[in-house]
C-alpha cells in the first residue's frame, strides 16, 4: 500500500537529510578486533510520514490493484486489503502474484498491466470503468475483450479463478462445502467498487466467522 506524500523538489535538502545523530548504529566484530572492511557504522530508515497529507484528499494506491486504480483512502480500502490476507492465511500463498516495482516507467507499466490482467482472470472481468483507466487495454484485448498475446505466437496465458486457486492450496482440514462457503465470502470482499464491498460489521456477523469451526 503506497500514500501520496508531498512534492519534495521545493523540500529544503537540510530538512530531507538523513538524522545521522539518532539513527546511526554502530557496527562493531563480536570479538571487538577492528574491521577495516566494514563500515563504522549503519543507519535506521527514516519515516517519511510527516511528509503524507493526512486529509480528505488523501490518495492510496493498493499494489494488489496496479496503478491505473486509485481510491480515496478509508474503510473499504482496509476490506479489500482483509480480503486478500483472509486468501493468504487460509492458503499459504498470495492471491496474486505481485512483482516488484520496475526499474523504468517500461517496466512498470508491464507490472501494472499483469496485476490487471490478473485481476480479470481471477476474480471477474474488469468492469468499463477501470478499463478506461487503463492506458494499455488495446495491447492486451481487442476490441470485443478477447485476450491478445502481445509477444509472440504462443496462446495467451491465462490465471486460474480464485475457486480454482483455492481448490489448489487450501488446507485438508477445510472441506469442499466450507471452501465454497469461504470463497463465495472473499468473492464479496474484493468487489472492485468499494460501496459494494461488505463493512467490518457486517463480516463479523457472518456465520463463518462466528461459527466455532472456522475459527479452529
Amino acid at each position: 500500500m503506497l500514500f501520496s506524500i508531498d512534492n519534495l523538489d521545493s523540500t529544503p535538502e537540510d530538512e530531507l537529510k538523513q538524522d545521522e545523530e539518532h539513527t546511526a548504529v554502530p557496527l562493531k566484530r563480536v570479538d571487538g578486533k577492528p574491521d577495516k572492511w566494514a563500515p563504522p557504522q549503519l543507519y535506521l530508515k527514516q519515516s517519511l510520514h510527516n511528509r503524507v497529507r493526512l486529509n480528505s484528499q488523501l490518495l492510496v494506491k493498493l499494489s494488489d490493484l496496479g496503478s491505473v486504480l486509485r481510491q480515496q483512502f478509508g474503510a473499504e480500502i482496509d476490506i479489500w486489503s482483509f480480503g486478500c490476507l483472509m486468501f493468504e492465511f487460509l492458503t499459504g500463498r498470495s492471491l496474486f502474484a505481485l512483482m516488484m516495482l520496475g526499474h523504468d516507467q517500461d517496466e512498470q507499466d508491464e507490472t501494472d498491466d499483469d496485476h490487471l490482467l490478473q485481476l480479470n482472470d481471477i476474480l471477474c472481468p474488469l468492469p468499463e470503468s477501470m478499463i478506461k483507466l487503463w492506458p494499455r487495454f488495446s495491447k492486451w484485448y481487442t476490441t470485443d475483450r478477447k485476450r491478445l498475446q502481445p509477444y509472440g505466437d504462443e496462446e495467451p496465458y491465462i490465471y486460474d479463478s480464485i475457486e480454482i486457486l483455492f481448490a489448489k492450496n487450501k488446507s485438508p482440514e477445510i472441506g469442499e462445502e466450507e471452501a465454497a462457503i469461504v470463497v463465495s465470502l472473499m468473492r464479496r470482499i474484493l468487489e472492485y467498487d468499494p460501496e459494494q464491498r461488505p463493512t467490518a460489521e457486517e463480516l463479523l456477523k457472518n456465520p463463518w466467522f462466528s461459527s466455532e469451526e472456522s475459527m479452529t
